[in-house]
Parts: C-alpha cells; sequence; structure tokens
C-alpha cells in the first residue's frame, strides 16, 4: 500500500527485494487478501483518513513512484521523505528501478493491460 499511495524510493527498493522471492503476483494477492479480511470499521486507523488508493486494482498505481512530491496535507503532519540509505555492495536503487518496473509491466502484459508509455529521461 506505501508504494502506492506514500511512493517512496525505501518502498520501492524493498518490494523489488520481496518480490525476488515472492512473486508480484502473489504479493498483490496477500495484500488483496488481507484488505478484504481487515477492512471493517474496528481495524481503521489513522492511516485510513488519507482514502488509500489499493494497488492490487490498479496496478498503474505502482509505477507513479518516479514523479512523487511530497507536499503536506494543512493541519497534518507529513513524515515521509524520498531518502534511500544502500548498502555498501547492495543493488542499487537505479538497478531497483529498472527491476521494480520490468516486473510491474510484465504482470500488466501477463493479465492484458496496456503499460503507460515510458517517459523521456530528460
Amino acid at each position: 500500500m506505501s508504494a502506492s499511495n506514500r511512493k517512496a524510493k525505501k518502498d520501492i527498493y524493498d518490494l523489488d527485494l520481496l518480490s525476488n522471492e515472492i512473486s508480484l503476483e502473489d504479493l498483490l494477492a496477500l495484500l488483496q487478501i488481507k484488505l478484504e479480511n481487515y477492512s471493517a470499521d474496528k481495524y481503521k486507523c489513522l492511516f485510513d483518513l488519507d482514502g488509500r488508493q489499493n494497488p492490487a486494482e490498479d496496478l498503474n498505481l505502482l509505477l507513479e513512484f518516479d514523479d512523487n512530491r511530497y507536499s503536506e496535507i494543512p493541519n497534518r503532519p507529513n513524515h515521509s521523505n524520498d531518502n534511500i540509505d544502500i548498502m555498501p555492495h547492495s543493488k542499487s536503487w537505479t538497478s531497483a528501478r529498472i527491476n521494480w518496473k520490468m516486473k510491474v509491466k510484465e504482470l500488466m502484459h501477463k493479465r492484458g493491460i496496456v503499460p503507460p508509455p515510458t517517459k523521456p529521461i530528460n
């Protein structure tokens, strides 16, 4: 959920690593089960105030992290940032970013969804 809502690099980096062990399709299926099992009012919390978007229902949300502008919501503190500290000898952010996008686009193709066009680098 954080990858499609907060969209911080650290979320994408972690998901790329996790999806090397558990397929993205399985991760999304598990997320959907979690959301169905814990959607009652008694499970609602502070994070539900933002009207979070579900990436299991819209895979495009998992590709929107490149165009992220953290903006504060009036009268609400903002603790998100786009910092990522990579350990020496670990996968670079560029490599994780490319791998993640490939995984999402592969799943989109598998589901018959046309991925968005690639944006120019400049």
